[in-house]
């Protein structure tokens, strides 16, 4: 039994080195805003124990300013790191294994005077991610870019794409080639109006990363490509538990 069992164990070892890792879902996508204020909070469908939690940030105000995240459960959330363009602010936080039962999300900022915008996302089947690789650049062209990564993503893993703009004319932003899931979120304000997109996309293979959105009018656009690195094929970008 023990010989029939290693047997086993080695065959699926081996179909789990040549194999994607399992495809993601995502759960919700839920947005709100908040003009010349310090927080808001977003509600959200209760949560389901070990999915991944984003919330990507869009402020008209970078001097004096820190953004964070909090929620319902009191969870810890990771931030990545923060770009800015035209005085304006973006930064994304995430949650990577979350509890049950999360109704409520609160975005904050210490900048009094500033107006922001969030969008929220639950992904589900990538529990116990973490977002460690971060390409990010002002782009003015159309598709606006994140450039691309030095480091590669493995297949079947999550690669997550944000986007930001103060647009101050009429601009048309779509999703980027080989992305799906796209949504944006907006915020009219005195001085024009904010956005922030978000979209997502499971690579084939082990491959660097860019994001990319499409961009109307060529509008000065904060790109950011995030995901976890992995170095070899087969390799998955979230813990697998069994």
């Amino acid at each position: 039994m023990k010989i029939f069992n290693t047997a086993i164990l080695a065959v699926c070892l081996a179909w789990l080195s040549m194999s994607p890792c399992q495809a993601y879902t995502v759960a919700q996508t839920k947005t709100n805003n908040v003009v010349l204020g310090t927080s808001f909070s977003i509600t959200v469908t209760s949560t389901t124990s070990t999915n991944f939690l984003v919330v990507s940030i869009w402020s008209n105000t970078v001097a004096a300013n820190t953004l964070s995240v909090t929620d319902s459960a009191s969870e810890t959330w990771t931030s990545t790191a923060a770009s800015s363009a035209s005085a304006n602010l973006q930064q994304t936080f995430y949650v990577g294994s979350c509890a049950s039962g999360v109704t409520s999300v609160t975005v904050h900022q210490t900048a009094s005077g500033a107006s922001m915008v969030a969008i929220f996302r639950e992904y589900a089947s990538v529990g116990g991610s973490v977002i460690s690789a971060q390409k990010q650049a002002t782009s003015s062209v159309n598709p606006a870019t994140s450039g691309t990564s030095t480091t590669t993503a493995g297949a079947g893993s999550l690669v997550v794409g944000v986007g930001s703009n103060d647009q101050h004319s009429a601009n048309t932003w779509t999703v980027g080639a080989g992305y799906s899931n796209f949504s944006q979120a907006t915020v009219n304000y005195g001085g024009g109006t904010g956005n922030i997109m978000i979209e997502d996309k499971s690579p084939g293979s082990l491959a660097t990363q860019a994001a990319t959105f499409g961009n109307s009018n060529s509008a000065t656009t904060v790109v950011s490509c995030l995901f976890n690195p992995a170095t070899a094929a087969g390799q998955p970008n979230y813990v697998i538990v069994y």
